[in-house]
């Protein structure tokens, strides 16, 4: 019986280990390719399911942004309004949970450019841009890695303008550090 038990208790361990490590996978994939997971639903629905919401905002915040955009690979209105709001609350959740992270800020300013504007789902947009940038201007980001990446995205989204000096100056310095 006690071998029963052992092997029970090894196999939950082993396979809670693997489910961090896919969870990690997972965030560590949609950090480098966001943008090509959201336009195909297969992925969407794939990253969806590999993420825990409940682990921690910056889960929770690709979580809410994964089905924000599940809203445009769905036919039914009904559904793709489930899914807005279900990706909405979720984000403004992880902000609330971590105001101060530019990556789930980030997040939210993403699928705020992306709503339709009828959704009136842009209030924070302003907010979350003027945040980021004035963290790009920090020396002491904890979140330095992901800058250079966030602000490259920034401009492909046309979020900010790609003759800004100051971006330059600032993406040239975050860079180096």
């Amino acid at each position: 019986m006690k071998r029963i038990g052992f092997l029970f208790l090894f196999c939950n361990l082993v396979f809670l280990g693997a489910e961090r490590v896919a969870a990690k996978d997972a965030l560590h994939d949609l950090r480098d390719h966001l943008f090509d997971i959201m336009k195909s639903e297969d992925s969407t629905l794939y990253y969806i399911s590999q993420l825990d919401p409940e682990s921690g905002p910056v889960s929770r915040a690709y979580f809410g942004a994964l089905q924000a955009c599940m809203a445009r690979h769905v036919f039914f209105p009904v559904k793709k309004w489930n899914y807005f709001v279900e990706g909405r609350e979720q984000l403004d959740l992880a902000v609330k949970e971590s105001p101060w992270s530019v990556e789930v800020r980030f997040l939210r300013l993403v699928i705020q450019s992306k709503a339709p504007s009828w959704l009136g789902y842009s209030s924070d947009a302003n907010s979350d841009l003027r945040f980021i940038r004035d963290e790009l201007e920090k020396d002491s980001c904890s979140e330095r890695a992901l800058l250079p990446a966030i602000a490259t995205n920034l401009i492909t989204l046309e979020l900010l303008d790609t003759e800004d000096k100051e971006l330059k100056m600032l993406l040239t310095k975050n860079a180096s550090q």
